[in-house]
Order: C-alpha cells, then sequence, then structure tokens
C-alpha cells in the first residue's frame, strides 16, 4: 500500500523541516518499488505446460528437446514402463555377465582377454596349418640337431663326419674280411724281412725239396741174402724217407728180382707188396710209398735180397734209398 507521509503544522523547530523532506524522498521510492513488484511472480510459483513457449504437441507419449521442440523418441516411444532387465527385477545393475551375444557384438571373455594380451602388438593372423607347414614355405635355418633319420636320407653326425675327412677322395668300399685277408686275393710283393716266420718256413720248404739219395749196390751175379752194409744218418736231423728205387745190369728171367730196406734191421714196407720189384726182362722199377717213414739221426739202414731171376738172376743191383 502506498505510504502517505504525516508532517506536524505546529510546534515545529528549525531542523524538522529538512527531516520532514528527505522522509517524503524515501517514502515515493518505497511506493514506486512495490508498484513494479506487483507484476511479478511470487519467490516459490508453479507454471502450466502451457506456459513453455516451444513448437510440437505436447502429450505423454513425446518429449522436450533443448532445441525447444516436443519431439517422438526412438522407436516409436511410450513403450511402457520396464518391469525386468535380462530377468532382473527392481533397481537392476547389470556387470558384462549379464550382457548376452548380439547379432554383431559379441561377448568378450576374461580368456579371450588374457589371450589377446599373449599377443604381440601388429601381429598377423595365422595361415593355415598346411602352409605353414610345409617345408617349401619355410625361412631362416635350421640345426641339423632337430633332424632325425629319413627312409632314405640320414642324420649325419659328428663322428660321421670326422670318419668322413679320414677317407681318401675316390676310396672304394671295402670289400668282406674273408676276401680281404686271403692272400690269393692279394696283389703286389712283400719282403721277406716283414714275414715272421719266412726263415723257418723257407728252410722247411728247402729241406722238403732237397733229396738226398743214399745208394746200395752188389756187383756179379744176385744171389739172396741180408744185407751187410750199412748206411748211418749222420746229418744232424731227422730225415723222411721218400722213395726207393732198384736197377740191375743184367734183366732177371723166369722171377723177379724183390729187395726190401731196414730201419735199424725192420722193414720199412710194412705192406711187402710196396717192396721195389724188378720184373722180368725189365731193369728197374720204383717202389710204393713206405710204412716207415722217420729216420732220426744216428739211425741206419740195410738193404735185402729177397728175391731173383730163376733162370736169369740178374746181376749188378743198385738200390737207391732217396731221403729229404
Amino acid at each position: 500500500m502506498p505510504i502517505s507521509p504525516t508532517l506536524p503544522t505546529d510546534g515545529q523547530s528549525d531542523w524538522d523541516v529538512p527531516l520532514n523532506a528527505a522522509l517524503a524522498e524515501i517514502i515515493d521510492e518505497v511506493n514506486a518499488q512495490e508498484t513494479d513488484i506487483a507484476g511479478k511472480a511470487n519467490t516459490s510459483h508453479t507454471h502450466d505446460i502451457d506456459d513453455i513457449n516451444a513448437t510440437g504437441t505436447p502429450s505423454s507419449t513425446t518429449y522436450l528437446r533443448g532445441d525447444g521442440t516436443w519431439s517422438t523418441p526412438a522407436g516409436g516411444g511410450g513403450g511402457g514402463a520396464v518391469d525386468s532387465v535380462n530377468g532382473a527385477t527392481g533397481d537392476v545393475v547389470l556387470d558384462q555377465d549379464d550382457v548376452l551375444d548380439g547379432t554383431t557384438y559379441k561377448q568378450y571373455s576374461a580368456t579371450e582377454k588374457t589371450k589377446l594380451a599373449g599377443i604381440a602388438s601388429g601381429a598377423t593372423a595365422n595361415d593355415t596349418d598346411s602352409n605353414l607347414k610345409n617345408r617349401a614355405n619355410h625361412t631362416g635355418t635350421q640345426s641339423a640337431d632337430t633332424l632325425t633319420d629319413g627312409t632314405t636320407n640320414k642324420a649325419f653326425l659328428a663322428t660321421e663326419r670326422t670318419k668322413l675327412s679320414g677317407i681318401a677322395t675316390g676310396a672304394t668300399a671295402n670289400d668282406t674280411d674273408a676276401n680281404l685277408k686271403a692272400r690269393a686275393n692279394h696283389t703286389g710283393t712283400q719282403t721277406a724281412s716283414t714275414i715272421s716266420d719266412f726263415s723257418t718256413a723257407a728252410d722247411a720248404r728247402v729241406a722238403a725239396l732237397v733229396r738226398y739219395p743214399i745208394s746200395f749196390s752188389q756187383g756179379g751175379t744176385l744171389t739172396t741174402g741180408t744185407g751187410a752194409f750199412r748206411w748211418y744218418n749222420r746229418t744232424g736231423a731227422t730225415r723222411t724217407i721218400q722213395t726207393v728205387t732198384a736197377s740191375v745190369g743184367t734183366q732177371p728171367t723166369g722171377a723177379s728180382i724183390l729187395v726190401d730196406v731196414n730201419k735199424n734191421g725192420t722193414t720199412i714196407f710194412t705192406t711187402q707188396s710196396n717192396r721195389p720189384t724188378i720184373a722180368v726182362s725189365t731193369n728197374e722199377d720204383e717202389s710204393g710209398a713206405p710204412d716207415v717213414t722217420s729216420l732220426a739221426a744216428g739211425d741206419y739202414l740195410t738193404v735185402d735180397i729177397d728175391q731173383i731171376g730163376s733162370t736169369v738172376a740178374g746181376s749188378n743191383l743198385v738200390v737207391t734209398v732217396v731221403l729229404s
């Protein structure tokens, strides 16, 4: 309400006049402000939706956008209240485990997260197994220690490499031990000094080849009888009786001449048919193999005439015992 000032008209002092003027001025200012406030809303008040200056039509299916336009939400809006989310009701709080795979986007599991952490940045996707396994596509080198024997090709060991380095270029494969050892297959020559038993073997061979003929003779017409002449082995070695031969100057007739040889008084022809036999009308004969052949140093030989020709006895007999 406007304030009307009331000034005293009597009993005023000299200083009351300026005071009253100032008070009147204040009252006028208050009245002016009251007039201005009369057209304003109260501090606490409400507005009806019609008081909003916007385009479009407000309804239960629209919302007021920031540009002052009433608009319907995408999907048509007005889907109604939400009763549950992914099977959960009430004040629902979802975590990643509550979200299912979509058509385009999928769940990202802890296992996949660990797998991804182990893949280097910038790694490329694997090729097919067949291409990765194909050695023709491999690069770099591979240690021979990682190779195993195949059906055709084998691993080359360090010991085999050392062995190979010790084999001359162009060397031929070894023959069997039996063929390499057989002297019949050897070539070239060998000095006698490299043969351990050469001298012994050579002496034995020479001794076997050397012949010592020991001869007994009976002049004139032959008669039978035990030999009176002895030959002693004074060669200093044991000798071997090889054979006995007999010959006459006059051929026997009517019967053969039979001669026997004794060692130390006993025949060397245990098989009597092997004795030297000069047949009728012949001059000589060689014995068969003697049964006793060893003649030690100091042994002696004698010759017997066991039979002569019955018509012509035969004459000038020579009996030779061949020793080696």
